[in-house]
């Protein structure tokens, strides 16, 4: 039997924690953790935010230890700011229950297709070299009309960067990845700022492209100036390049066996 866990007393410590938003087919969950295991070369635990047909699906099948359901069920929609929600509350567990190096970011949908170690991930973390550099480079203009740029600019998160002069960030969800300080970084500004997230759970558009990465690019700890996000993936749709650098997830169609 899966079990929920509603605290973890003991602060485990990994190299990784990985977070999936999980809807439907249990066994196509069963395959994709198969693919992390088999590649993912440090130690790691995995996150899985439930809707409610999940939850009473993985009550009836055996998953490794290192698979935790976050208790708190969130009923996602497509196209819609409850999976940034499902996102943001697998990250609060997880800063609530581990200490980790790296917080990554799959799809449903999203698997490893390429071996991935621990100095991999290491080598992607970005980091300032001084507080000036910082202030010069997070600012300046944003006036790009393309994507979903002219919906996400309405969202009180962009605004308020907006307001402040600094610029706005995204790319594709699936593969995203944080250190564990720069995820430190977002928790604390979500925690802050309660208004912001109201309005952006209940967003109508895929805001889990840009609002993590803004918030990543944006907020800085002084004491160790680590910002910014990496993309294991490939975007997403289906294509991936076997031969890329630094990419080792890949999205799949969902099958029911």
């Amino acid at each position: 039997m899966c079990t929920f866990f509603s605290s973890i007393y003991i602060m485990n410590s990994v190299d990784v924690v990985l977070s999936i938003n999980v809807y439907k087919f249990p066994k196509f969950l069963l395959r994709q953790l198969a693919t992390i295991q088999e590649n993912l070369l440090c130690s790691y635990v995995v996150i899985l935010n439930c809707n409610d047909h999940m939850k009473h699906a993985l009550l009836e099948i055996k998953m490794p230890n290192n698979i935790y359901i976050n208790p708190t069920v969130i009923n996602k929609k497509l196209d819609h700011g409850s999976l940034t929600k499902g996102i943001v509350s697998n990250i609060e567990y997880a800063i609530n229950n581990f200490t980790f190096k790296h917080f990554i970011i799959l799809s449903g949908r999203t698997v490893f297709y390429k071996q991935a170690s621990l100095n991999n991930l290491d080598s992607l973390v970005k980091k300032w070299n001084n507080a000036e550099e910082m202030d010069t480079m997070t600012k300046g203009s944003f006036t790009n009309n393309d994507w979903h740029w002219p919906l996400f600019r309405s969202t009180l998160l962009a605004k308020h960067y907006l307001n402040l002069g600094y610029r706005l960030y995204g790319s594709e969800h699936e593969g995203l990845g944080f250190s564990f300080q720069v995820t430190k970084n977002i928790y604390t500004f979500v925690k802050s700022n309660p208004k912001l997230f109201e309005d952006l759970f209940e967003f109508n558009k895929c805001v889990e492209e840009f609002s993590l990465h803004t918030i990543a690019s944006n907020e800085v700890s002084a004491e160790n100036l680590e910002y910014s996000f990496y993309n294991l993936g490939h975007g997403a749709s289906n294509c991936w390049d076997d031969t890329a650098e630094n990419k080792y997830t890949k999205k799949i169609d969902y099958t029911e066996d």
